[in-house]
């Protein structure tokens, strides 16, 4: 068995992906909320955190154990932050909190498998 990193696959139909490593590291289940956020100061900074909002997106579980959400409008922001033009694009993903506490995990955008 080899090791695969945390990674976030971002199609262009909508689809985010968190990989079993990624899922399984960041301890996510399926019907977790989380939210996707953007650094206002640096535009190209995306992350990942869990939340309790109530309005927050929520994974599902696939068959392989990865999580999954379809939410187009946040993954055609996402790309073209990024100048993504592709279908699908894929990114290592964090296991550390950005700040303690706060639950949310950088998405390395400059890691983007294309």
């Amino acid at each position: 068995m080899h090791n695969k990193f945390p990674s976030l696959s971002i199609h262009k139909s909508g689809v985010l992906r968190l990989n079993k490593t990624a899922v399984t590291a960041l301890d996510f289940k399926h019907g977790d909320a989380f939210e996707v956020l953007q650094d206002e100061e640096n535009p190209q900074d995306w992350y990942i955190a869990k939340t309790t909002n109530e309005n927050a997106l929520i994974w599902r579980k696939d068959s392989s154990g990865a999580m999954l959400c379809n939410v187009k409008y946040i993954a055609d922001k996402i790309l073209k932050s990024l100048g993504i033009t592709g279908k699908a694009a894929k990114f290592r993903i964090a296991t550390e909190e950005v700040e303690e506490g706060l639950k949310a995990y950088a998405i390395f955008t400059h890691s983007a498998n294309k």
